[in-house]
């Protein structure tokens, strides 16, 4: 069956996108779970933290649907940005395409932002030789999870149970929680990115937590919840 790219499939990924703790939720496009490409939408809110990151075994391609981002080539030496574009439907560069191995990262500069993105061969999740430390403000954050054709999904919403072979699944928002269940919520979490394969467990960082949880708990209680753990 078709599916139509059109405002109201962009306006239900934004409007999922602004209630999920990453501000960001996709879309699959795969005819099947069997299919080895990787085809998505990606609706990506500003505030969105994307770590810097590569892809060893293949190049993506990045075209903005509508809204505005801009994409950042670094230097794994330096750790520094050695070239930005400006990507907007309407500007001088609609489209990007990334090298395999390039480090990069993106930015939601406009509210409504959706981007198609495609990349070859079957997903493998990042490691941490994949990800890029530049700084507290870039700390690890999934960038892409392995969902279900047709299934927007937020896989790292703390208690919901998503398997990723069922069509239509959908995550459920975080909300912030007292400190006194903090410890378990994170547990339900580095679970819920282990099961999904979005990226490894062990790169989960305070900061990171943070930001799922939407930035209002006190660093020190998400420390001190995950040294419990």
């Amino acid at each position: 069956m078709a599916v139509k790219i059109d405002n109201v499939l962009l306006d239900t990924l934004t409007a999922q996108a602004k209630e999920s703790p990453r501000l960001r939720m996709n879309y699959d496009l795969r005819n099947s779970s069997a299919d080895t490409s990787q085809r998505m939408l990606n609706a990506i809110e500003p505030g969105s933290a994307v770590p810097v990151h590569r892809h060893r075994t293949t190049s993506e391609t990045v075209v903005v649907l509508r809204g505005r981002v801009v994409e950042e080539f670094y230097d794994d030496l330096e750790c520094t940005c050695t070239a930005a574009y400006e990507i907007s439907p309407s500007g001088p560069v609609c489209a990007l395409n990334i090298p395999a191995g390039t480090w990069h990262t993106l930015r939601s500069l406009e509210s409504g932002t959706v981007i198609l993105e495609v990349k070859d061969g079957a997903y493998v999740p990042i490691g941490p030789e994949d990800v890029l430390e530049i700084g507290q403000a870039s700390a690890p954050a999934a960038s892409v999870d392995p969902v279900a054709p047709g299934a927007s999904v937020d896989p790292v919403a703390s208690g919901a149970s998503v398997d990723p072979g069922i069509t239509g699944a959908t995550g459920v928002t975080v909300a912030p929680v007292a400190s006194s269940g903090l410890a378990g919520r994170i547990r339900e979490l580095i679970e819920m990115e282990s099961r999904s394969g979005s990226m490894d467990p062990a790169l989960i960082t305070p900061e990171y937590v943070f930001r799922l949880l939407g930035g209002k708990l006190p660093l020190e209680d998400i420390e001190k919840a995950l040294k419990e753990l």
